[in-house]
């Protein structure tokens, strides 16, 4: 506003200085008795336009509401008059471990599997009747399916099973690991690792292709230090080196377009099965755990993000308030993540908790098709004028988002945003 200012008031003297100008002259020749002749108006055209320049920002569509979760029906699409535009800028790594120094403050996410539309959770159970059984339990919002995996009889009962998943097209691909605890350590150590790609097919009922081995220890015993494969989980990635939507798992590359798929059966439950914790899925971003900290002697938070590849890292503009991290949320869409969190002030453990938030702040960050996750700079919502204990004006967390249908574009708080992907290659 300041800039407007001052170019509308420049152009306001230059008008004025012409008019007096203009005025002294035809004085003068009046009383040379020249004829008078017209004087032009004023062209006003270059600096309005210059002020409207300066004060428009790029205008976008109104994020419509693709359930009543998202908004409520009321809000239909309509033009925006203002959208901030977030840049996105590379995070450092990977790294392959978190940092492990001194933190004086600290917040972390657990991100939910990436799942499809249709299925609600996924878990893994086993039952040995002879042989090796593994089962892959498929939910959705009515019914629980299991995909059998039939190993070998000598392996040892598993003592844990765990899984990634990355959707591809309308496909879920799904690797797991299983295996056994030493004891003489607690590393996972793995027996077998597969990939199974799964999709939702006729009637909302879950077709699989046949289970593929693509890595199996040669020796898993639990005794003593154990051993076996040391990744509990295999990484899916994408292949970038080949037109398609390529995975690569354990050095095994899939197309997940060229598999058979078979309607998978309603798990079958007996007194021999044992089923661990299932999880439920969630919209797909890249991204499995966010860790907000704040280290000694620092002024500027540090993001930490956990993906496939690794750790990566960026840091975030310090906070215009001094204070504790308190809540930490997260939205996500269409591969958009965005990540928010409040300032305040107090003791934040309850039931005798006295926080009081007193700034709201949020990133937004994406994957490109290295795995690489890209962030935006920090954003403030809002901020109090004063931050007292128990005087809160702002919620202790942020308003949910209302997205664009493709995630690029979002209104929180009253706010409008839009991402710029000009210099990121989408996946």
């Amino acid at each position: 506003m300041k800039r407007i200012t001052m170019i509308a008031v420049g152009c306001g003297l230059t008008w004025a200085s012409a008019m007096v100008g203009a005025v002294r002259l035809h004085g003068r020749l009046r009383a040379a008795r020249v004829p008078s002749a017209e004087v032009a108006p004023p062209i006003t055209a270059p600096c309005s336009s210059a002020a409207e320049t300066v004060a428009t920002e790029e205008s976008v569509a109104e994020p419509v509401a693709e359930s009543p979760a998202d908004e409520d029906e009321n809000l239909a699409a309509a033009t925006s008059p203002r959208a901030r535009i977030l840049r996105l800028h590379p995070l450092e790594g990977p790294f392959a471990e978190p940092d492990a120094g001194a933190v004086e403050q600290e917040g972390n996410l657990e991100l939910p599997p990436a799942g499809i539309d249709g299925l609600r959770r996924l878990n893994l159970g086993w039952s040995r009747d002879g042989a090796l059984e593994l089962l892959v339990l498929l939910s959705t919002a009515t019914h629980e399916y299991g995909q059998p995996i039939v190993t070998e009889s000598a392996l040892p009962d598993p003592t844990w099973a765990a899984f990634d998943t990355r959707p591809i097209g309308d496909a879920l691909v799904i690797a797991i690991g299983w295996g056994v605890t030493p004891a003489r350590s607690f590393q996972y150590l793995a027996c077998e690792h597969y990939t199974v790609v799964c999709q939702l097919g006729e009637g909302g009922v879950p077709s699989c292709a046949a289970p593929v081995l693509v890595a199996r220890a040669p020796v898993c015993r639990r005794d003593g230090f154990g051993a076996g494969l040391p990744v509990a989980v295999p990484t899916i990635r994408r292949r970038s080196d080949y037109i398609g939507d390529l995975v690569l798992v354990d050095g095994v590359t899939f197309d997940p377009e060229q598999a058979a798929f078979s309607p998978v059966k309603p798990a079958a439950w007996n007194r021999k099965t044992s089923d661990f914790q299932a999880q439920e899925l969630g919209p797909y971003t890249g991204i499995r755990a966010v860790r907000l900290l704040l280290k000694p002697r620092q002024t500027h938070l540090q993001l930490e993000l956990s993906a496939a590849r690794g750790e990566f890292v960026g840091r975030l503009r310090r906070s215009r308030r001094a204070g504790t991290i308190g809540w930490l949320g997260h939205w996500a869409k269409k591969g958009t993540l965005l990540i928010g969190w409040t300032v305040g002030v107090g003791v934040l453990d309850p039931p005798e908790s006295t926080y009081a938030a007193c700034e709201h702040d949020f990133v937004v960050c994406r994957m490109d098709p290295d795995d690489v996750p890209w962030c935006s700079d920090a954003v403030t919502l809002a901020r109090t004028a004063r931050c007292v204990e128990d005087e809160a004006d702002l919620d202790e967390d942020l308003s949910a988002p209302t997205w664009a249908p493709d995630g690029s574009a979002f209104r929180i708080e009253g706010r409008r945003f839009r991402i710029d992907a000009s210099r990121w290659k989408k996946p």
